[in-house]
């Protein structure tokens, strides 16, 4: 299973959308949806200070490109976003255990 991390900018119309309507009910629509892709939201938070209005962690099993092309289409052909970036995530003990399958490296020049 792959873990990502999603950050994300409400468009001014998702904004006012989340304000009338709420935080807490936007996550319960989030999972779901999540949950119709074949995964699970594991976190959801706003954010105060920054370029971005909330975060989550989300697991998947299988988000293929194409998957994920028509998801973006949908997200924001939908008016709500502005913006997102999504991160691939990997336990420190999971990147630590792939040392073992990296080949050889040499710097330029060296």
């Amino acid at each position: 299973m792959t873990t990502y991390l999603q950050l994300a900018k409400y468009s001014p119309q998702g904004s006012a959308g989340v304000f009338k309507d709420g935080w807490v009910s936007r996550r319960k629509f989030l999972e779901e949806y999540v949950k119709g892709l074949g995964g699970r939201i594991v976190d959801i938070q706003a954010i105060a200070e920054s370029e971005w209005d909330f975060f989550a962690i989300i697991e998947m099993n299988d988000f293929p490109a194409a998957k994920q092309a028509a998801h973006n289409l949908v997200t924001y052909g939908g008016g709500a976003l502005e913006r997102s970036q999504v991160f691939s995530l990997a336990t420190l003990e999971e990147a630590d255990a792939a040392r073992s399958s990296i080949p050889g490296y040499r710097p330029p020049g060296s």
